[in-house]
């Protein structure tokens, strides 16, 4: 077992020079190793929690970045089409038999990404036209 890692004054200072850099902590834990202070990419970045470096500069960028919005499409499907998807998507699921409708969603580029089949209540008492299943 390895003895517990005592962080001294210069590798902290070091530690916090190439954190705001952007250095990576696989690449400061090289630059930190010795053969008797083996300093892993783990220690590092627990140590920049405690040392409240707040998070890596290269990942505050790339989440600062703005994701542009998905644009999906609903469609019509019919019964036929909807079972197609549902069998390509769960292979457990069988074909439904009645529906009241069913939809569909695409992306931009036209490949679809889900299928809802809205069928009939399924007893006698239960409202047939305000009730879906």
């Amino acid at each position: 077992m390895t003895a517990p890692l005592i962080w001294t004054a210069a590798e902290d200072a070091t530690l916090k020079d190439e954190w705001v850099k952007g250095t990576s902590a696989r690449e400061i834990a090289r630059m930190l190793w010795q053969p008797e202070h083996h300093v892993t990419r783990s220690a590092v970045l627990g140590r920049a929690w405690r040392l409240g470096l707040g998070a890596h500069p290269v990942v505050a960028a790339r989440a600062a970045r703005p994701v542009p919005p998905a644009k999906l499409e609903v469609f019509p499907l019919t019964l036929a089409q909807a079972n197609e998807m549902v069998a390509g998507w769960h292979r457990h699921h069988r074909p439904v038999v009645g529906h009241r409708y069913s939809l569909g969603v695409r992306d931009g580029d036209g490949t679809p990404h889900g299928a809802a089949i809205v069928g009939r209540p399924t007893g006698r008492k239960n409202p047939q036209l305000r009730a879906a299943r």
